[in-house]
């Protein structure tokens, strides 16, 4: 058995760090929170996506009684600016969280379902692009160059052809 070590990237930086770009795009997924639906887990969840054409889409969670039925922020805005320019390429993601319940000390990353569309749309368009990733409760925020640094082994169009 021969073993193998997976080297992921990603940066760590400050809130007050960020371009105007990417801090413009961290406003608008923070204000997303305020639209999230998640009266069971009253974990809330902002996602912004910047494309190439400059335009701007955001998302957020909704959750449902029946789990399996929720959307997350990420789905929603991916599939929000999919419909609207299917390939697009897009510039920059930020996604950022907030917990009713109790203070975060560290940014959540997306769910394995996100990471497969983020993915996805990646390669879609051929572009790769940053996620960022916070909270509202720490200045810390968290960079991955690629979709590929949060999810190394994607499953893709290569498998089914």
């Amino acid at each position: 058995m021969e073993k193998h070590l997976l080297d992921i990237a990603y940066y760590s930086t400050t809130v007050s760090e960020l371009n105007k770009d990417v801090q413009r795009l961290r406003e608008i997924a923070e204000n997303q929170l305020d639209m999230s639906y998640s009266p069971y887990s009253e974990f809330q969840v902002g996602a912004a996506i910047l494309l190439e054409n400059d335009e701007i889409f955001g998302g957020c969670n909704q959750e449902n009684a029946s789990y399996p039925l929720c959307l997350c922020a990420e789905r929603v805005a991916l599939y929000s600016a999919g419909t609207r320019y299917p390939n697009m390429p897009i510039q920059a993601m930020f996604l950022t969280v907030r917990n009713k319940k109790k203070k975060l000390d560290k940014p959540a990353s997306p769910c394995g379902a996100c990471r497969q569309v983020i993915s996805e749309f990646a390669e879609k368009t051929g572009k790769p692009f940053p996620i960022y990733i916070n909270t509202v409760d720490s200045d810390t925020v968290i960079m991955f160059p690629n979709a590929d640094a949060l999810l190394p082994f994607s499953f893709n169009k290569e498998y089914l052809s």
